[in-house]
Protein backbone atom coordinates (compact mmCIF):
# COMPACT_ATOMS: atom_id res chain seq x y z
CA UNK A 1 0.00 0.00 0.00
CA UNK A 2 2.65 2.07 1.02
CA UNK A 3 4.12 2.19 -2.44
CA UNK A 4 0.88 3.04 -4.14
CA UNK A 5 0.29 6.11 -1.98
CA UNK A 6 4.04 7.11 -2.11
CA UNK A 7 3.25 6.97 -6.99
CA UNK A 8 -0.11 8.37 -6.16
CA UNK A 9 1.20 11.55 -4.21
CA UNK A 10 4.04 11.83 -7.06
CA UNK A 11 1.56 11.75 -9.90
CA UNK A 12 -0.65 14.00 -8.57
CA UNK A 13 2.44 16.15 -7.00
CA UNK A 14 0.48 16.21 -3.74
CA UNK A 15 2.04 17.65 -0.76
CA UNK A 16 -0.19 14.99 1.73
CA UNK A 17 -1.30 11.80 0.71
CA UNK A 18 -3.14 9.54 2.23
CA UNK A 19 -5.09 6.37 2.64
CA UNK A 20 -7.21 6.26 5.53
CA UNK A 21 -9.81 4.18 7.04
CA UNK A 22 -12.66 4.92 8.70
CA UNK A 23 -14.07 3.58 12.26
CA UNK A 24 -17.99 3.09 13.63
CA UNK A 25 -17.80 6.22 15.14
CA UNK A 26 -16.64 9.94 13.37
CA UNK A 27 -12.91 9.24 13.32
CA UNK A 28 -10.97 8.11 11.11
CA UNK A 29 -7.19 6.78 10.76
CA UNK A 30 -4.39 6.56 8.14
CA UNK A 31 -2.85 3.16 7.07
CA UNK A 32 -0.22 5.18 4.74
CA UNK A 33 0.65 8.26 4.91
CA UNK A 34 3.10 10.52 2.93
CA UNK A 35 4.54 14.30 3.35
CA UNK A 36 6.64 15.36 0.29
CA UNK A 37 7.07 12.14 -0.44
CA UNK A 38 8.30 10.59 2.71
CA UNK A 39 6.46 8.16 4.94
CA UNK A 40 5.00 9.79 7.94
CA UNK A 41 3.48 8.14 11.36
CA UNK A 42 -0.08 7.43 10.64
CA UNK A 43 -2.42 9.69 12.36
CA UNK A 44 -6.39 9.85 13.80
CA UNK A 45 -8.40 12.66 13.09
CA UNK A 46 -12.28 13.63 13.08
CA UNK A 47 -14.57 13.36 9.95
CA UNK A 48 -16.66 16.17 11.25
CA UNK A 49 -16.73 19.11 9.04
CA UNK A 50 -14.04 17.46 6.78
CA UNK A 51 -13.92 16.63 3.50
CA UNK A 52 -13.25 13.26 4.33
CA UNK A 53 -16.81 13.21 5.71
CA UNK A 54 -18.27 14.09 2.32
CA UNK A 55 -16.46 11.51 0.91
CA UNK A 56 -18.10 8.96 3.48
CA UNK A 57 -21.53 10.70 3.19
CA UNK A 58 -21.48 11.05 -0.71
CA UNK A 59 -19.68 7.39 -1.72
CA UNK A 60 -18.20 9.34 -4.52
CA UNK A 61 -15.26 11.25 -5.53
CA UNK A 62 -14.73 14.66 -4.11
CA UNK A 63 -12.50 17.15 -5.37
CA UNK A 64 -12.15 20.82 -4.30
CA UNK A 65 -8.88 22.93 -6.71
CA UNK A 66 -8.61 25.68 -4.13
CA UNK A 67 -10.23 27.68 -1.12
CA UNK A 68 -10.33 23.74 0.98
CA UNK A 69 -10.05 25.80 4.57
CA UNK A 70 -12.62 28.22 3.21
CA UNK A 71 -15.06 25.84 2.37
CA UNK A 72 -14.58 23.55 5.47
CA UNK A 73 -13.58 26.07 7.99
CA UNK A 74 -14.15 23.60 11.09
CA UNK A 75 -11.64 20.88 10.09
CA UNK A 76 -8.96 22.29 12.07
CA UNK A 77 -6.30 19.64 10.69
CA UNK A 78 -6.23 21.57 7.27
CA UNK A 79 -5.32 24.74 8.78
CA UNK A 80 -2.61 22.67 11.16
CA UNK A 81 -1.23 21.53 7.59
CA UNK A 82 -1.79 23.45 5.61
CA UNK A 83 -4.06 21.74 2.87
CA UNK A 84 -5.78 24.07 0.13
CA UNK A 85 -6.89 21.25 -2.36
CA UNK A 86 -8.47 18.15 -1.80
CA UNK A 87 -9.10 14.88 -3.96
CA UNK A 88 -10.24 12.19 -2.25
CA UNK A 89 -12.51 9.17 -3.00
CA UNK A 90 -13.85 5.96 -1.54
CA UNK A 91 -11.48 2.85 -2.68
Amino acid sequence: LDDIVLIASRAFEASHCFVSLFDTSDNTHTVSYFFHGRKQKNISYSLAGSPCSTVKTDKKIYFNERDLQRCFPKDLLLQEIGVNAYLGGPL
